[in-house]
């Protein structure tokens, strides 16, 4: 799935993980939440499932081999957005939450090929997830980028 939301975060001293991120917004929120997993043919994700009316999964993604890259990039565009301030903690972050639509991806198959589309119904705008992004931004102490509409969201 395509991430509608990134919430970004240092992550370098936390040692925050999907349990206490889940008990989090069990305390926060008014929408049942669980833990759930993504599963591939060769991996296992976990997840947390949020029943918004769009529901969404939340997940970890903390790899070093492109996370911190694209982190830069985004804090990178973020100038004359966001504080210098902000811009330099953003700079120092290595872990995002991916937040995603937990409804199926659209496939296509014919005999000829099969056609995967990285698209999502989860609109972070939306009153509901904008509360699951807030609960989430707070918490974490970290930076909400708006994957769909393309923009920083201030939440804090």
């Amino acid at each position: 799935m395509i991430a509608a939301a990134h919430v970004i975060f240092d992550g370098s001293t936390d040692t925050t993980d999907l349990a206490e991120i889940l008990s989090h917004l069990q305390k926060q929120l008014p929408f049942s939440c669980r833990m759930t997993e993504w599963q591939g043919y060769t991996m296992v994700i976990p997840q947390i499932r949020v029943e918004t009316h769009v529901p969404l999964t939340i997940q970890i993604d903390d790899d070093p081999e492109y996370v911190p890259e694209e982190i830069q990039e985004l804090a990178a565009a973020a100038v004359g957005i966001l504080s210098i301030e902000d811009v330099e903690k953003l700079r120092r972050c290595r872990v995002r939450l991916d937040i995603m639509s937990a409804s199926p991806a659209r496939i296509e198959e014919t005999d000829e090929s099969i056609s995967l589309y990285a698209e999502t119904d989860l609109d972070p705008a939306d009153d509901d997830v904008h509360s699951v992004l807030f609960a989430l931004s707070n918490f974490l102490r970290g930076y909400v980028f708006d994957c769909v509409n393309g923009k920083w969201l201030l939440l804090n």
